[in-house]
């Protein structure tokens, strides 16, 4: 059942009854019984129940049994409790992390609409960014639902992520600025229990620090360049957001 447990939540498989590991033919001597075992097992053991097919072959003139177990839409597939996964010859629980995988598969939810590890947030940030930029003056529950941040159950990963203390575990940025190689650091600092506006605006502050504008004199003309536009910054940050790891228990962006 571990098995059926592993294949229903990653990839089809077959299991073959009447072979030994040394695929030694044996045989089963009454098929009809171990069918109806195989199914009763599956339909009281497995949850939710996977999709399958029972059948038999016949090899060396013994007749076998087949089970075929089709990857399932609603993943996890839980044995006992507990969801499997299958490595080469061997079938092992998931991890914590694989088990997010799965949930987030089964409920076809994106990693920031999943409920948030922790209830108690703050948003004078999040709430500061929006009086200083559209004027608003509270920052409302029904604003935060419109945002995706809050939901029937409570806040959201997205909604932990723009708190003011999202957790070190949640929302980290280790920030590093290299020399002549990545072995002289300039500078180096990480951010830990801040929102993801703070950390936005902290790199915003680096980069105008390190790659500031500057005039230079062209013909007759004396002309500003820019060595990294602001916006280049925003893409690579909303691209990294975009991109993020839902496996990883922290996140870490490094600034060069």
């Amino acid at each position: 059942m571990k098995t059926v447990s592993a294949f229903a939540n990653y990839l089809d498989g077959r299991l073959i009854f009447g072979i030994k590991d040394d695929r030694t033919v044996l045989g089963v001597e009454n098929v009809q019984q171990l069918m109806l075992q195989i199914e009763h097992a599956i339909n009281d053991g497995i949850s939710p129940r996977p999709s399958y097919k029972l059948s038999t072959c016949t090899r060396e003139g013994r007749q076998l049994v087949v089970l075929s177990v089709c990857k399932g839409m609603n993943p996890p597939y839980y044995y006992q409790h507990r969801a499997y996964v299958r490595f080469d010859a061997s079938t092992a629980p998931v991890d914590a992390a694989q088990l997010r995988q799965l949930v987030l598969q089964g409920s076809a939810l994106a990693y920031e609409e999943l409920p948030a590890s922790k209830q108690d947030l703050s948003f004078k940030q999040l709430e500061a960014e929006f009086q200083k930029v559209l004027g608003i003056e509270t920052l409302s529950n029904d604003l935060l639902k419109t945002l995706g941040l809050v939901d029937r159950q409570g806040y959201t990963y997205a909604g932990q992520l723009l708190s003011d203390s999202p957790g070190p575990f949640h929302a980290s940025l280790d920030i590093a600025r290299f020399g002549e190689s990545s072995s002289i650091f300039l500078h180096r600092e990480s951010l830990e229990e801040c929102s993801v506006l703070y950390q936005y605006h902290r790199v915003l502050e680096l980069l105008d620090a390190w790659y500031g504008q500057y005039e230079q004199v062209s013909g007759f003309y004396r002309e500003k360049r820019i060595q990294i536009p602001r916006e280049a910054c925003r893409e690579v940050c909303r691209q990294a957001f975009l991109l993020l790891n839902i496996l990883a228990a922290e996140f870490q962006f490094r600034e060069m």
